[in-house]
């Protein structure tokens, strides 16, 4: 951006002054309001579900149960799967109904969608409704869960097994144990976590029986991806999907998910022939938002008399939660695990296993690294293992086991290719800015205040990239202004800041005086100035330099 020097991001005053617009914030005439009952309890039966009394509340719309949508012939949504595992098999993916249908199979799981004139209304409805449960075995624990005596969470399969996957050399591997002076063995626990985005989850639907489509409000961060699923779902073409996510409230792993909730908001706006609005509590979010990491890694390095590494054994137990979401089996297996299993080390040989188990908790898919700090976190508790053992300086046997610059263009043990690199003076610089020598005089001088302080490091490795291609279109109108086209919704990353800028850099329509209007497809449009708001159809006029 040589001509357009950096002013501030443009979304920054809408976005701070409270002028941003999420999917609380849409309104459409007529809507009605849903409310979600949730299984109490992680695993059981359902014998009955009686909504009479519900149903004959004053100012209810209708109610939906799994049997509705079941009848309606709504498939689950499918997980990204075009990889195989042991035996060339493929993911198990169990049928997901998008309110629970014959089982519950973690607590928070949406059994019944009440829909009324307020959200009141369909709170209050919601507690009448009377469900019956038989309460069946829990399992919490993804190695409990392949226990013999298990309890089963699926009918459809005969184990609670999803997907075992291996990757590297289990030969070679073997090789390098078999000759080493020196085996060190790690077992960590990646804790499930909560995304908890700062919007909740929320949605909103609007079905147009005249052309049969549905417009859907929702906070994601990938539109295309969730056209394509609803798709799938439903067995309508993706045009049939007009998704609008302006303003995101936290975006990554958790944002890029069909959830069950849309479908079933969705369906009821076709159902009841009304608008549905859904607005999420944070206690919603957490307990049915998908998780991410719920992983025990385990890990043996093998290393020479002079501490060099010979080989890697690793083995990821993997707990997937009751389903399968849409990126849980990629992120446990060929996205991070076999693209940078073997980090920055230049070793040998390396050999790893993945379970991948399917128990009575919430789904988990990506969190932020999808995997990556998995890798990096069994890695170097191993490294620092293996020093130890030893009895040599961790950073030491780093540098005497990193990748040298020389070695890049590096293809992998498990087949991934490093283009570049020089991982020696990375380590150099990071130890030089955090003052790494002269921490211990630190350190006492904490300790003279009563203070503890302590000090690590870990190398990790960050491939770069994605799926896919983008979609782009610049258009030029009448009046001599530019339209970028753009199909990348943002999420925090400041587009409508540089998007014009780099356009107005690169093509020579937009110099001069000439204005840019940036458009981000399927999205109410942003007008740059703040003075407006809308959904024009042409996309958001922008200045080159912003509001």
């Amino acid at each position: 951006m040589t001509e357009h020097r950096f002013k501030g991001r443009r979304e920054d005053q809408r976005l701070v002054t409270g002028k941003g617009r999420y999917t609380a914030d849409h309104t459409v005439a007529g809507e009605a309001r849903g409310h979600f009952l949730r299984a109490d309890r992680a695993h059981a039966k359902i014998v009955r579900i009686g909504v009479a009394a519900a149903r004959a509340c004053k100012g209810v719309v209708g109610v939906l149960t799994g049997d509705d949508i079941v009848a309606a012939g709504l498939k689950s949504p499918v997980p990204l799967n075009f990889f195989k595992g042991v035996n060339g098999s493929s993911v198990r993916d169990p049928f997901r109904s998008a309110l629970a249908h014959g089982r519950v199979r973690f607590v928070g799981e949406p059994v019944v969608l009440v829909v009324a004139e307020t959200e009141e209304i369909a709170q209050d409805a919601a507690e009448l409704i009377e469900i019956e449960y038989e309460d069946l075995p829990v399992v919490v624990d993804a190695g409990d869960a392949l226990a013999k005596e298990a309890v089963l969470l699926h009918d459809s399969l005969p184990d609670n097994l999803a997907f075992e996957y291996e990757y590297g050399d289990r030969a070679a591997a073997e090789r390098g144990f078999e000759g080493a002076a020196h085996v060190v063995r790690v077992e960590v626990n990646a804790q499930r976590i909560a995304g908890n985005p700062m919007e909740p989850k929320s949605c909103l639907a609007r079905y147009d029986a005249s052309d049969a489509t549905f417009e859907i409000f929702m906070p994601t961060q990938g539109i295309s991806d969730l056209k394509t699923a609803l798709a799938q779902i439903t067995g309508l073409d993706r045009e049939k999907f007009n998704i609008r996510s302006m303003d995101v409230g936290g975006g990554f792993g958790v944002r890029n998910e069909i959830y069950p909730e849309f479908v079933a908001v969705m369906w009821a706006a076709k159902q009841f022939g009304r608008p549905v609005k859904w607005i999420g509590t944070r206690s919603e979010t957490i307990s049915g938002d998908h998780h991410g990491r719920a992983a025990a890694l385990a890990g043996e390095l093998a290393l020479d008399a002079k501490g060099k590494f010979l080989a890697l054994r690793v083995n990821w137990m993997v707990n997937l939660g009751a389903y399968c979401s849409g990126a849980g089996p990629l992120i446990n297996t060929v996205a991070a695990p076999t693209s940078s299993a073997a980090s920055l080390y230049a070793i040998p040989a390396v050999f790893g296993s993945h379970k991948l188990v399917f128990t009575n908790t919430t789904p988990t898919t990506a969190y932020r690294g999808a995997g990556r700090p998995n890798v990096a976190y069994l890695w170097e508790r191993l490294v620092e293992e293996a020093a130890r053992a030893l009895g040599i300086d961790s950073i030491r046997l780093r540098r005497r086991n990193l990748l040298k610059k020389a070695q890049f263009p590096f293809k992998s043990p498990t087949g991934s290719t490093y283009d570049s690199g020089d991982p020696a003076t990375l380590l150099d610089c990071a130890l030089k800015e955090a003052g790494w020598d002269e921490f211990e005089a630190r350190r006492r001088s904490a300790k003279k205040k009563g203070r503890l302080r302590g000090i690590g490091c870990a190398l990790f490795l960050e491939p770069s990239g994605g799926a896919g291609k983008e979609e782009i279109r610049i258009e030029i109108t009448r009046e001599g202004k530019l339209v970028l086209l753009s199909n990348a919704g943002p999420s925090g990353q400041g587009h409508e800041t540089v998007f014009p800028d780099l356009v107005a850099d690169s093509h020579p329509e937009a110099r001069g005086d000439r204005q840019l209007r940036v458009a981000f497809a399927d999205q109410p449009w942003r007008c740059a100035d703040h003075r407006s708001q809308g959904n024009h159809p042409q996309g958001q006029r922008l200045g080159r330099q912003g509001a």
